[in-house]
């Protein structure tokens, strides 16, 4: 080989190295770009409800610059608060009227325990209700006075007499019917006349003996048992109820409680809302359709958090720290840099991934980086306008070299 020819080659070798180093490292070498695209937070909206869409929101949009209100739909803007789907609330409405008749019922139970024994009447009518037992019982115990039994005995005499005269009627009757001195109809009138004596002293009969017997024994246990639920009335009257009564009640009353907040929030539900200013990416519900609990709504994209995330060597990775600021660029708009600070820096390296797009030969290891970006201008910021960045674009992340004073 020619002796000229050797130091051309070097210096080729050396021109296109350096080259390289500069496309790899920006202008001048004071730049280190990563390339990547740029990303957005996505938001499933969902409902805690089961049920039937009622409506869907509405949203304003531009129309040859008249703004028109339109139902939602995908791609539409949506600021927070924004409706985007009302349920049917028919069966909510009725379980939470139910649940707040419940809750009524159980403070009144509460109210009334707390009340009782300090009420006056009501020990009052305790004590009546005790004294009227306390005599029914010894009545029971002493058994019928002896001028009861008595009259008794005075009636089914009585009535005894009067169904022998009736039977001796009725003999005297048939022996004149037998002559054909009487006729039927005295016959049948003797017998009715007889037989209605002979029901009216076996029933004198039973009363005497029953009252001669006095009270069953049943009876009297039954009078007993009556007295002692009426002092444990005035007890209760006069001691309160017990303190377990009035914390099953209380107890009744919070599960009562909970239940009505459970319903309101499912009541919320019905209508579900945008949380966060974002854009519409997924929509298909419409008036009628039956959805899931939980299942989601739609698809939202926020539009106040956009990122680019990236890949920086390992030999480069000095040049990176946290909150440090750094200017990004996208194709969609050559010679702008707008603002970004670099979120978090991956604690673990990863090898290289099929995606990654870096202006200088990949390293083998490499650690992801996320850097949040604004609509912000840092050229040209009289040119600024909303909404310039949208996820998707190729975006170029530019780090100064010497920001953090390493070189």
């Amino acid at each position: 080989m020619n002796r000229a020819v050797v130091p051309l080659i070097l210096l080729l070798a050396v021109t296109a190295g350096v080259g390289v180093w500069l496309w790899n490292n920006g202008d001048g070498g004071d730049e280190l770009r990563l390339g990547g695209y740029i990303e957005a937070e996505q938001i499933q909206v969902g409902s805690k409800l089961a049920g039937r869409v009622k409506e869907v929101g509405r949203v304003l949009r531009e129309n040859a610059g008249n703004p028109q209100e339109i139902a939602v739909d995908e791609g539409a803007e949506v600021e927070a608060g924004q409706v985007l789907v009302v349920f049917e609330t028919d069966d909510v409405e009725a379980q939470l009227r139910e649940a707040e008749a419940d809750c009524e019922k159980a403070r009144a139970r509460l109210s009334e325990l707390k009340d009782v024994g300090t009420r006056e009447e009501v020990k009052d009518q305790a004590r009546a209700q005790v004294r009227r037992l306390e005599q029914k019982a010894k009545m029971m115990r002493d058994g019928p006075r002896q001028e009861d039994v008595n009259q008794a005995e005075q009636r089914y005499e009585r009535t005894k007499v009067e169904s022998e005269n009736a039977r001796s009627n009725y003999d005297r009757i048939v022996a004149l019917f037998e002559r054909k001195a009487a006729a039927m109809e005295s016959l049948d009138a003797a017998r009715k006349v007889m037989e209605m004596a002979n029901r009216a002293t076996e029933a004198d009969r039973l009363e005497f003996e029953k009252l001669k017997k006095g009270f069953r024994e049943e009876e009297k246990a039954m009078a007993e048992h009556e007295l002692e639920e009426a002092k444990a009335s005035l007890r209760l009257a006069e001691n309160g109820p017990l303190q377990q009564e009035k914390d099953q009640a209380q107890a009744s009353v919070d599960a009562a409680e909970a239940r009505i907040r459970r319903l309101n929030v499912l009541f919320e539900e019905a209508t579900v809302k945008a949380p966060l200013p974002s854009v519409i990416e997924a929509f298909e519900l419409q008036p009628g359709d039956m959805v899931a609990p939980g299942a989601p709504l739609a698809t939202l994209v926020r539009k106040d958090q956009l990122w680019v995330r990236t890949f920086v060597p390992e030999t480069d990775l000095g040049l990176i720290r946290d909150n440090q600021k750094v200017q990004v660029t996208v194709d969609s708009f050559p010679g702008h840099r707008f603002e970004g600070t670099i979120l978090r820096v991956n604690r673990i390296a990863e090898f290289t991934p099929r995606n990654v797009q870096t202006y200088k030969e990949r390293q083998d290891m490499l650690f992801g980086i996320k850097v949040r970006i604004t609509d912000k201008r840092v050229t040209e910021p009289e040119s600024e306008f909303k909404d310039a960045l949208r996820p998707g674009m190729a975006a170029t992340v530019y780090v100064a070299k010497y920001s953090s004073g390493l070189r």
